[in-house]
């Protein structure tokens, strides 16, 4: 292997967790935000770096300067205008509730540069959601960004920090950025557009564990994106109502933007890590993006070779290895791996319902626990100690989740006991991106979502099944820590048309 070359400030702690990292040799590190701060000559090269790509937003749109800018690199996510799919900035502001209307103070419409020629439409408003490239295209974007970003700094060295959320001693927003100064001088990682500057995380709703046991690539890379992903972007930006953080277009206007998906991007790698499967299909594999580089120039790269041996990624993780919260959780790689190349497990349903409609800040739906018959027997032996840890022994499987526009909060979901009192929660609704046209000019999606409820479930029923019903409740909430339900059910949009296909209870054997 080819030799290291580590700052002597880095732990040696971190040396094992870089070898098992992906492009490990000769790669430098991306850092948890909180010791990314511990060296000042870090943050200010990070913040160098922003300053000097936010002065280009002025250069002349067909220059390679623009290419290179702030705006131009946001703008490849999505962005304002009269040709894109979002729609103009005062349509967005019209849109939204009166009292949150200013936050667009600001924001602008940007058109396409002319030249060089189709340059511009082959890589803005390129953002994938809801699609089987959401995390390969934004591993390229980050790549591709952080190669700018680092010229623009002039720090061959330097890397994304990723704010590290699934931790909770580090729940809260990332203060720096929060700071309208930085060593006496304007701080480019500020923004005063944004909507909170000291934003506090939940611990509950941005645990990972249960997630990266999912097998299924196609499972994991939903409830991520729809998980962490989405609840972050909207508990940062007031329930995906406003920029910055909460709207599309904008999102990467906000360096708190990179952090957030550089962290998504490592628990993806610690999901890979794990033993987790990449799909090997044609149609994904062989699938390209573009991007311009740091001198401006397109680029292009496949999902292959960012996922083979040579991949152009040169950047490795402190922290691929220990990625959750208990450290027991879940089978050995090898079991993982075993289980995620295996077929498709059994699935006995337990109950469902069909067109729920989430029309208020509460809502609460009944699903029945046989105590007799083949479902019970399933659900019997899935609560034995000996069960497979992999996939969840019983699942909550909510399909088809719509939206015709933003409700304006998030969706806790809980497990109760029938007909009210002691519940025990599950997991998060996010809707980020939820009604618009965003995706290349595609229609809003559905959404499917899995929790493993095994342990819920258990708490609630017992093993000799103590009831014959459970409540599945949905309950608004802005996603901030300790914060006051009445402000969620305030904020629910009820003209948001937040509908499920499906809600099921169901037993994998």
């Amino acid at each position: 292997m080819a030799r290291l070359t580590l700052r002597p400030r880095l732990a040696l702690a971190a040396l094992g967790l870089l070898l098992a990292a992906e492009g490990a040799a000769g790669a430098q590190l991306r850092l948890s935000w909180q010791e990314f701060v511990k060296d000042p000559s870090r943050v200010a090269s990070f913040a160098r770096g922003v300053a000097v790509m936010k002065s280009r937003d002025g250069a002349a749109p067909g220059s390679p300067e623009y290419r290179t800018s702030w705006q131009y690199w946001s703008a490849m996510h999505y962005y304002f205008g009269p040709q894109s799919g979002a729609g103009t900035v005062a349509a967005a502001r019209s849109a939204a509730p009166s009292p949150l209307r200013h936050f667009f103070d600001g924001v602008l419409d940007l058109s396409l540069p002319g030249s060089p020629p189709n340059l511009a439409q082959r890589v803005w408003a390129r953002c994938h959601h809801g699609t089987r490239h959401f995390l390969t295209w934004h591993r390229m974007y980050l790549h591709y960004f952080e190669r700018v970003l680092r010229a623009a700094a002039g720090d061959t060295e330097l890397r994304l920090p990723y704010w590290d959320y699934t931790s909770t001693a580090q729940l809260g927003f990332p203060q720096i950025l929060g700071q309208p100064e930085l060593n006496g001088a304007p701080n480019p990682l500020y923004d005063a557009r944004r909507r909170s500057q000291s934003v506090q995380l939940s611990a509950i709703r941005t645990d990972v564990d249960g997630m990266l046991q999912q097998t299924s690539f196609a499972a994991f890379q939903s409830n991520l994106e729809n998980g962490p992903h989405g609840y972050v972007h909207c508990t940062v930006g007031a329930g995906c109502q406003i920029p910055l953080m909460g709207a599309v277009p904008t999102a990467g206007t906000d360096a708190v933007f990179w952090m957030h998906h550089a962290n998504i991007d490592r628990l993806w790698q610690c999901w890979l890590e794990q033993g987790g499967q990449m799909p090997s299909d044609a149609a994904f594999r062989q699938q390209t993006f573009d991007f311009v580089d740091e001198t401006g120039s397109l680029v292009t790269l496949g999902v292959d070779p960012l996922l083979g041996p040579s991949s152009p990624i040169d950047h490795a993780y402190d922290n691929v290895l220990q990625c959750r919260r208990t450290a027991a959780l879940g089978p050995a790689p090898s079991a993982f791996r075993a289980a995620a190349l295996a077929a498709e497990p059994e699935k006995t349903t337990l109950d469902s319902a069909s067109a729920v409609a989430i029309d208020a800040p509460l809502k609460t739906l009944s699903l029945e626990v046989p105590r007799t018959g083949a479902p019970s027997d399933s659900l019997k032996k899935a609560f034995r100690v000996d069960r497979p840890a992999v996939p969840g022994a019983v699942e909550l499987v909510l399909t088809g989740i719509r939206v015709e526009a933003t409700p304006g909060v998030l969706f806790d979901v809980f497990l109760a006991r029938e007909g009210g009192g002691e519940r025990r929660y599950v997991g998060t609704l996010s809707f980020f991106g939820a009604g618009a046209i965003h995706e290349h000019g595609a229609a809003p999606h559905a959404v499917d979502r899995s929790f493993d409820v095994t342990e819920p479930l258990r708490a609630l029923v017992g093993p000799e099944l103590a009831t014959d019903a459970v409540d599945v409740v949905f309950e608004a909430t802005t996603g901030v820590a300790d914060a006051d339900p009445a402000q969620a059910r305030a904020a629910f949009n009820p003209q948001a048309g937040l509908k499920i296909e499906k809600v099921e209870l169901r037993v994998v054997k």
